[in-house]
């Protein structure tokens, strides 16, 4: 749902594609004790976030975990900066 919103219909571009008609009809709540989530925070305090930003989301994950969700902290595994670099010279 988040992408459809992200990527979905913007009447200012012309070429941009609206969601078919009922394509919400077989969405259905999930069990969450069957959900996993995995937490990447703000990667390793590589990345600089607004004050008390990080602090929300990790409240909102808590409230996932209350309901019976796991919430995994985990590490990318990746240098950010390669990462930026990999990314900035693809661009170009």
């Amino acid at each position: 749902m988040l992408l459809s919103v992200q990527a979905g219909c913007d009447d200012r571009v012309p070429q941009s594609l609206d969601s078919p008609p009922g394509w919400l009809d077989n969405l259905r709540p999930i069990d969450p004790h069957k959900a996993r989530f995995g937490w990447l925070g703000d990667w390793t305090s590589q990345l600089g976030f607004e004050p008390g930003l990080v602090d929300l989301v990790s409240g909102a994950a808590g409230k996932f975990a209350q309901a019976g969700a796991m919430i995994e902290e985990i590490s990318s595994g990746f240098d950010l900066e390669r990462l930026w670099n990999a990314y900035a010279h693809a661009a170009e």
